[in-house]
C-alpha cells in the first residue's frame, strides 16, 4: 500500500506537466479515494466562498484564484463554477401582466406546461404504466423566437402571445449551483506540490483573503482535508490540556502538595523540545499521529521526575536536610531512571524507523516519543533538582508569609534537654545513609551519637 502511494505521487507531477499546455481545459490530477461518491472531492485544498449573490461570488472566487496561482507549491487550481451553459431568461413585464388581470405565477405555469410539459393521464399496457405528458411540438419550442408565440390566457379569458408580456434574454448560465447553509457556494479546488504542506497552504490563502477583503454578505470556509485537520488539531489540543490537568491532580494527591507537582511537570516542556527537534532532523511533520505521541509523552516523562522527587521527600521525612537529600537522591535513582528510559526508547526505535505496513502513520508518533524521552531523561537529572530547591524556597516563603509557618527545608536537629543535676550533656542525632546501591530498600537511620559524660569527684 505504501509503495503504491509513492508510485502515484511520482506519476502526479510529470502527468500534470504534460497536460499544462491544454490551457482551455480544467486539469486536476488527483489520487482516487478509496471511498467515493457523495459529491466529495479528493483535492487537499477546498476553499468555499458563500453568499446570496452569485455574480458577487464569481467575482470574489476569480480574484482569489488569480492570487493563488502566484503562490508556489499550489497547483491544479479550479473551481466548481462553470458559466459555459447557454440559457434563455424569461423576464416578465409586471405592469402589463397586472393590466391583464394576471400574475407572474400564471405566466410561469403556462410556460412550464407548454414548454416543459405536464402530466395529463397514465397509459397502461402489458402491466406497465407510463405517464402521458402534454406539451407543444418540438418545432414550436426548439427556438427562443418560437417561445414568444406561445398563447397565454389572460384574466379576461382572452388569449395573448407570450411576446406581449415577457422579454427574453440569452445569457450564459452556470452548469450547476451549489448551496450550503442556505447560501450559494463556489468551491475553489487545488492540489499541493512537494514539499508544500497543507497547513502552510491554508495560511497563504488566509493571507490572500485578508489582502483582498471579502465583501459584505460573503463568507469563506475550508472544507475537506483542511476542515478535518482543523477539527483534529482542536480535539488533540483539548486532549493535551486535559492530560496536563489530570496529571497535576494526580501528582498533587500523591505528594500532598501544590508546589511539587509543578516541579515534576517541568519535564513536559523538556520532552517537547526533543520531540520537535527529532521531527525536524528526520524531516517528518507535526501531524495528528505525532500529536498522539506527545500525549503519550505526558505520562512517560513525568515518571523520571517522580522517582527523583519522591525519594528526595522520603529522605527529608527521615530527617536529612534538603540540599543533602537532593544530592543523595540523584545517584540512588540514576539506575532505575536510566533503565526505564532506555527500555522505552529501545521499544519505540523500530516504530520511529518505520518498519512494516502502515509505518508512515506510526513513524511520527515513535519519533516524538524517542526524541522526548532522550531529552527529558538527560535534562531531568540536571534541571529537576535545581527547580525542586527553588520551588521549595518559594513554597516556604509563601508559608511564612500567609501562615507564619517555618519552611520545611530547615535542617532537622533532634536534641534532648539536660535532666536533673547529673551534668549530662545534650545528645545530638547524627544522620547516617545506609545502602546506596540503587535498591528501593535504601534507608536513612537516625542513630544517637554517644558522648562521654563527665562527672565530678
Amino acid at each position: 500500500m505504501v509503495q503504491a502511494r509513492e508510485n502515484l505521487a511520482k506519476l502526479q507531477d510529470p502527468t500534470l506537466a504534460k497536460l499544462m499546455d491544454l490551457s482551455r481545459l480544467k486539469i486536476s490530477v488527483e489520487q482516487v479515494p478509496r471511498i467515493g461518491g457523495g459529491g466529495f472531492r479528493a483535492a487537499p485544498i477546498q476553499y468555499n466562498v458563500r453568499g446570496s449573490d452569485l455574480d458577487q461570488l464569481v467575482g470574489v472566487s476569480e480574484s482569489v484564484i488569480q492570487r493563488i496561482r502566484q503562490v508556489p507549491g499550489i497547483v491544479d487550481i479550479n473551481s466548481t463554477y462553470d458559466s459555459g451553459k447557454p440559457q434563455v431568461d424569461v423576464r416578465p413585464d409586471r405592469d402589463r401582466i397586472s393590466d391583464l388581470l394576471m400574475t407572474t405565477e400564471d405566466v410561469g405555469k403556462a410556460v412550464q406546461t407548454l414548454i416543459g410539459g405536464r402530466k395529463a393521464t397514465t397509459f397502461e399496457e402489458d402491466g406497465e404504466t407510463c405517464d402521458v405528458r402534454v406539451r407543444l411540438t418540438e418545432s414550436d419550442r426548439d427556438r427562443p423566437e418560437a417561445i414568444l408565440g406561445v398563447p397565454v390566457r389572460t384574466g379576461h379569458g382572452a388569449l395573448v402571445d407570450l411576446r406581449s408580456i415577457v422579454q427574453l434574454d440569452s445569457v450564459d448560465g452556470p452548469v450547476r449551483i451549489d448551496r450550503q447553509d442556505r447560501n450559494r457556494q463556489i468551491t475553489i479546488l487545488a492540489n499541493l506540490e512537494k514539499p508544500k504542506k497543507l497547513a502552510a497552504a491554508i495560511e497563504d490563502i488566509g493571507k490572500i483573503e485578508e489582502e483582498i477583503g471579502l465583501p459584505e454578505g460573503v463568507t469563506s470556509k475550508f472544507t475537506g482535508s483542511g476542515e478535518m485537520m482543523e477539527e483534529s488539531f482542536a480535539n488533540i489540543n483539548f486532549s493535551l490540556m486535559l492530560a496536563i490537568v489530570l496529571i497535576y491532580m494526580v501528582l498533587a494527591a500523591q505528594f500532598e502538595s501544590l508546589v511539587h507537582p509543578l516541579t515534576v511537570m517541568l519535564s513536559l516542556p523538556l520532552s517537547i523540545v526533543g520531540a520537535l527537534g527529532l521531527l525536524a532532523i528526520t524531516g517528518r511533520t507535526l501531524n495528528i499521529f505525532s500529536m498522539i505521541g506527545m500525549i503519550m509523552l505526558m505520562g512517560l516523562v513525568t515518571k523520571n521526575a517522580i522517582l527523583l522527587i519522591d525519594y528526595t521527600n522520603l529522605l527529608r521525612r527521615q530527617g536529612m536536610p534538603r540540599d543533602q537529600a537532593v544530592l543523595a537522591a540523584g545517584p540512588v535513582r540514576l539506575r532505575p531512571i536510566l533503565m526505564t528510559a532506555m527500555s522505552t526508547i529501545a521499544g519505540m526505535i523500530p516504530v520511529a524507523i518505520g518498519f512494516g505496513a502502515g509505518a508512515e502513520t506510526r513513524a511520527p508518533m515513535g519519533t516524538c516519543i524517542v526524541g522526548g524521552m532522550v531529552t527529558s531523561t538527560v535534562l531531568t537529572l540536571i534541571v529537576i533538582p535545581v527547580v525542586y530547591t527553588v520551588m521549595d524556597d518559594i513554597g516556604g516563603w509563601f508559608r511564612r508569609l500567609l501562615f507564619g509557618i517555618e519552611s520545611a527545608s530547615a535542617n532537622i536537629e533532634a536534641t534532648e534537654s539536660p535532666s536533673g543535676g547529673n551534668g549530662s550533656r545534650p545528645v545530638h542525632e547524627t544522620l547516617i545513609l545506609t545502602g546506596g546501591n540503587g535498591d528501593d530498600d535504601d534507608t536513612i537511620e537516625a542513630r544517637p551519637k554517644e558522648e562521654p559524660i563527665e562527672q565530678d569527684g
